[in-house]
């Protein structure tokens, strides 16, 4: 290593005449950060559009147009969520515009949110199991009952093989 003339060594060589490599930086490509930029502008103009369409869509829900009026003015200075709820309070609050968001919703949109009210509302239904066929029978056979007859112990016979077969074969 060399010295300078104040006895501290020289940064960027080891030996006189031979550069330090420059391990700092990654090995990239010169335009690089060019490519970066670029595709960071396009994403940013597809999100903008993006946007611009979701917001026509959710000003006409509420009953704006995007190209004029009230709905163009909303269209340039809104910048919160996208939704038909979030731009009417927005209209509501700023303009005074009142709207009926679900006036514009699409009957099957309202259809299924009134069925999900009515769900959770609603309290669950609880089949009831049918007692099973035979079951008299059954007992009879059990008890050893002095009254059972053939037909009683044919009886149970079909009625425990079918309830066998709903315990061990259920779909």
């Amino acid at each position: 290593m060399t010295a300078r003339d104040d006895g501290n060594p020289v940064v960027g060589s080891t030996e006189i005449g031979t550069p330090v490599p420059d391990e700092g930086k990654p090995d990239e490509k010169p335009d690089a950060n060019a490519e970066l930029r670029a595709h960071n502008k396009s994403l940013r103009d597809e999100n903008k559009e993006l946007r611009g369409q979701a917001m026509e869509t959710h000003l006409q829900a509420i009953g704006l147009n995007r190209e004029d009026g009230l709905g163009k003015a909303i269209a340039k200075e809104y910048d919160g969520a996208v939704n038909a709820e979030a731009l009417a309070d927005y209209a509501r609050d700023e303009y005074g515009h009142d709207s009926d968001v679900t006036a514009n919703v699409p009957p099957e949109v309202q259809a299924g949110e009134r069925l999900d009210e009515a769900m959770a509302v609603s309290t669950p239904v609880v089949p009831v199991e049918p007692a099973p066929v035979g079951q008299e029978s059954i007992d009879k056979m059990d008890n050893n009952d002095p009254d059972a007859t053939r037909e009683d112990a044919l009886r149970s016979i079909r009625a425990k093989s079918g309830q066998f077969q709903e315990t061990f074969y259920k779909t």
